[in-house]
């Protein structure tokens, strides 16, 4: 991936703008090959045979540069638990340590310009701050640098916000639901996947999902295990020196609902390829041409498909953009599936729910967040209230004045 530097590292001064894109820059990074889209396994494990093999690899899209390439024997991450005897738990940083990470403050950014800088100007109006925001595409990974002093576990929390916010000011517009409501994120400390449960972090909607155009920003610790009566938050255990933490918008847990609106989509087309068969090369728009058998069939068996799809969109995510494209699509393949006769107009009906299909695939993909800090604090902190909202009047109100997020 090509990769691209942040240039906030010495500002003393808000950006007055609405967003900012950072600037390509060769970097040497010792990482794992593979897909960080969630749409394989990360890394790329390859089974080798005693002898001698040749490896050849292909450029495909954007420039890269290799120094050197290493082959070595791979260990699957350990699971939390393996993770937590690894290391003393007892060891812990000093109660009151914390390392702030600013969101807009990022290194580095790879894969496409996705991830953008912008202001908040109304979520403290003590202090001027940017944030990172927009950042959609599974893949597009976004990396931190920090310098840790004191070893030990450290618990991470994130201070974000999404759901329908206006991002970036006009004529960009606005950001807001197409797909699902919530935002999924892979986590990397050093290149690597410190255990298993941090492969998918979910992120909530923080406007409780009412598509509003104010929002709020949220302090969250991921809840990644609970073992009898104990509750294991995201802690990362850091030595002293220089880390990077990455995260990584993934579609892993989307995987099998993209497979099935991808197999949908290869069943609509074969059915326009059906249509344009029966209607011939040049149809007469006024006139009706008879459906054979297996062609209603089809069509009949798509309604099928689609409940089967809408029932596993629902499981995932409850009131979705997606759920609700399905059924507008559902409807559609009903009018058709009660037809034994077509027209040019029922062609173009059965190409415009393939563009439906098509458009849904794209946004089923698009997870944005906006990252205003990561915190990373000692355990027994009693200062920093983590997965807290008051949802009462008073509390409702303070946190429309103080901390609305009006971009």
């Amino acid at each position: 991936s090509r990769f691209y530097q942040n240039e906030l590292e010495d500002r003393d001064q808000p950006i007055r703008s609405s967003s900012l894109a950072p600037t390509p820059a060769i970097v040497w990074q010792s990482r794992f090959v593979g897909d960080t889209s969630g749409r394989s396994d990360y890394p790329f494990k390859i089974y080798l045979t005693k002898g001698v093999h040749k490896i050849t690899l292909k450029p495909n899209g954007d420039k890269w540069f290799i120094n050197q390439l290493k082959i070595a024997s791979y260990q699957n991450p350990p699971s939390l638990l393996e993770y937590r005897k690894l290391y003393p738990t007892e060891l812990l940083p000093n109660k009151d340590t914390v390392i702030s990470l600013d969101g807009a403050s990022y290194r580095y950014q790879y894969g496409e310009v996705d991830a953008m800088v912008y202001m908040d100007l109304e979520a403290d109006p003590v202090r001027d701050y940017n944030a990172l925001g927009r950042w959609r595409y599974p893949g597009n990974g976004v990396i931190w640098e920090f310098d840790v002093e004191e070893e030990g576990y450290y618990r991470v929390a994130f201070r974000y916000a999404l759901g329908d916010i206006p991002l970036l000011e006009n004529p960009l517009g606005r950001l807001g639901y197409k797909g699902f409501v919530h935002s999924e994120r892979m986590l990397l400390l050093d290149g690597k996947l410190p255990y298993k449960e941090a492969e998918v972090l979910v992120f909530q909607p923080t406007d409780g999902g009412q598509r509003r155009d104010s929002n709020y920003w949220y302090l969250y610790s991921p809840i990644v295990g609970k073992q009898k009566n104990e509750t294991f938050y995201l802690e990362l255990y850091l030595t002293k020196g220089r880390h990077n933490l990455e995260l990584i918008p993934t579609v892993k847990n989307r995987l099998p609902i993209i497979r099935s609106l991808e197999d949908l989509l290869t069943d609509v087309k074969e059915i326009e390829g059906n249509f344009n068969r029966i209607l011939g090369q040049n149809p007469n728009p006024n006139l009706f041409y008879r459906l054979d058998t297996r062609t209603i069939a089809s069509i009949k068996g798509l309604l099928s498909e689609v409940l089967l799809l809408k029932k596993q969109v629902n499981s995932f995510s409850r009131g979705s953009q997606v759920e609700r494209g399905l059924d507008d699509i559902l409807n559609r393949l009903t009018n058709l599936a009660m037809l034994k006769q077509i027209s040019t107009a029922h062609l173009v009906e059965i190409r415009n729910i393939g563009d439906s299909i098509q458009r849904m695939l794209i946004n089923v993909e698009l997870m944005p967040l906006n990252i205003d800090s990561i915190e990373l604090f000692s355990p027994t902190n009693d200062k920093i209230k983590v997965n807290y909202r008051d949802d009462s009047f008073w509390g409702k109100l303070k946190n429309f004045l103080r901390y609305r997020v009006n971009i």
